[in-house]
């Protein structure tokens, strides 16, 4: 089985650019979510930049408020409740880098979004794993991942987040492969 993943895993990867932007615009609206391009407090951008963040989804969570008080910044933690959470999809080669965990945390920030969910092809590098569980240890800002592997194994296990689409095992994994066939058919 292992075999036959890693292969579905290296096809995805070779795609084109366009056709991995349909793949993650597939698992974001899978996830219950809107892959359109909504940013605010930008600049007029070139081409078919997104502001970093390549979708969103309704979650159930525990709740932030930001609330600026003359000292700074005042976060609250509430109770769990509904709220949008970023997602990045990043189907490469690469491991997911530091780099790129910073550009995505500053792109939630912007749009006021304290949950992130990173889909990768190939994982997250070490030091992203380490400065995520210290990111995710003050309860502000929350990151998960979920690799293209767990997609396809139907094995993904997220706590602390409940996604209001319901179970998104079997979703993922039927659309991930229906993706591919599509491709693979063209």
């Amino acid at each position: 089985m292992s075999k036959l993943v890693d292969s579905l895993i290296n096809q995805i990867i070779a795609y084109t650019p366009n056709e991995k932007a349909k793949i993650g615009t597939t698992i974001v609206e899978v996830l219950g979510g809107d892959a359109s391009t909504r940013v605010t407090n930008l600049p007029t951008r070139r081409g078919k930049a997104d502001g970093g963040i390549d979708g969103r989804i309704k979650i159930i969570a525990k709740t932030i408020e930001k609330k600026r008080v003359k000292q700074g910044l005042l976060y609250e933690i509430g109770l769990a409740g509904e709220q949008e959470a970023g997602v990045s999809v990043k189907l490469q080669s690469e491991l997911f880098s530091r780099e790129q965990l910073g550009g995505f945390k500053l792109d939630l920030e912007r749009e006021n979004i304290y949950v992130g969910i990173i889909i990768t092809a190939r994982g997250l590098a070490p030091d992203v794993e380490y400065v995520i569980k210290e990111i995710n240890k003050d309860e502000i800002y929350r990151f998960y991942h979920i690799s293209i592997k767990d997609i396809l194994l139907g094995k993904i296990e997220i706590s602390g987040i409940e996604f209001m689409c319901g179970d998104i095992s079997k979703r993922l994994r039927d659309e991930l492969a229906k993706s591919i066939e599509t491709q693979n058919a063209d």
